[in-house]
């Protein structure tokens, strides 16, 4: 079966039931807006900076997963959320011998196609920076895009990527996230970066379970071991 892939209509609409189920889901994430924007009007030490972000990036992405009932905006009943994507123990072994394999590959690349290197991972990052916050907007302009024909579930078979699932308001999503892209594409900026950066980490934390604590502690030992040989 060719793999199935929900842009954002799943699991990011929980995020706005979530959001209004958990009343601190949301001042929490004004929150870290704020500390993501703080530093062009005032500078905080960057430990207070990192401590504050890291714990709220966490409790967030956590409180998003937690199981629970989700509105469907096309249907308006209720429904059980998407299930989590849970590592296997194979996963988690075997995730330090694909990021080793990974970055040896971008090593091989960057020393003998550095313009190539650098082309691709600047497409590639923005492409998924601009979805991920794609995905964390989408549910939050659902309540004001209430009409049916915006929230009805499409889907399409694309070469290599297989079933697509959105709807129009995922669409929009992205194209207001776009810009985004094209300055961090172009430019960079620090703030393009953590915006992207915050968006991987409450997506991955929201959508992806270790299924035990020997899983986390066996990817983690993994990972010991990978940063000491390559860094």
């Amino acid at each position: 079966h060719p793999p199935e892939l929900r842009m954002s209509s799943g699991s990011a609409m929980s995020l706005g039931v979530n959001a209004a189920n958990q009343p601190l889901v949301a001042p929490a994430g004004i929150f870290l807006l704020v500390l993501t924007f703080l530093p062009f009007v005032y500078t905080l030490p960057y430990y207070v900076n990192m401590i504050l972000q890291a714990s709220t990036i966490v409790f967030l992405g956590s409180h998003l997963s937690i199981p629970g009932k989700q509105t469907n905006q096309e249907t308006g009943e209720e429904e059980d959320k998407p299930a989590l994507e849970l590592m296997s123990r194979k996963d988690v072994m075997q995730f330090p011998i694909y990021g080793s394999c990974v970055l040896f590959g971008m090593y091989v690349l960057f020393k003998f196609y550095k313009d190539l290197a650098n082309l691709l991972l600047g497409l590639y990052f923005t492409g998924l920076g601009v979805l991920a916050l794609a995905g964390l907007l989408s549910p939050f302009l659902s309540p004001f895009l209430r009409q049916s024909w915006m929230n009805k579930l499409r889907s399409h078979d694309l070469p290599l990527l297989g079933k697509i699932e959105y709807t129009i308001v995922d669409l929009i999503s992205i194209f207001m996230c776009s810009g985004v892209g094209y300055v961090y594409y172009t430019t960079h900026h620090w703030c393009t970066n953590n915006l992207f950066g915050v968006s991987f980490s409450i997506r991955g934390i929201e959508m992806l379970s270790l299924g035990s604590f020997m899983n986390g502690a066996i990817l983690l030992s993994g990972l010991f071991f990978y940063d000491i040989f390559w860094v």
